[in-house]
């Protein structure tokens, strides 16, 4: 068996590692032991998740219900079909970013 073929397609877990692959996960696996570097990890985490948090209620199902209230109340559903197309996709955008920073900050103070 070739060793691609094992690592794709083998029982064996093997992720594939890249420049900003499972650094975080292995970081906290190897703190186990270490109550303080738990706690230094989950201060970084917490430190950086507001925002994110933000982002996800804005993108989740309350201001889209608002926003097809709105659209209704305005005689049309186009309203929300662009809302939905053009305004959540952008707002998509900008999370992967902001989540994808978050964990880069993350992962440098983590010494990850």
């Amino acid at each position: 068996m070739s060793e691609t073929h094992r690592i794709e397609q083998g029982s064996e877990f093997l992720p594939k590692f890249d420049s900003q692959g499972l650094l975080t996960a292995v970081a906290v696996d190897a703190a186990k032991g270490d109550p303080a570097r738990l706690a230094e990890i989950a201060a970084a985490v917490r430190a950086e998740a507001p925002p994110l948090l933000l982002m996800c209620k804005v993108l989740g199902p309350n201001p889209r219900a608002i926003v097809l209230g709105l659209s209704m109340f305005a005689g049309t559903p186009l309203y929300y079909m662009i809302y939905q197309a053009v305004v959540l996709n952008l707002l998509l955008v900008v999370s992967v970013l902001m989540h994808n920073a978050a964990a880069r900050r993350i992962a440098a103070k983590i010494g990850a």
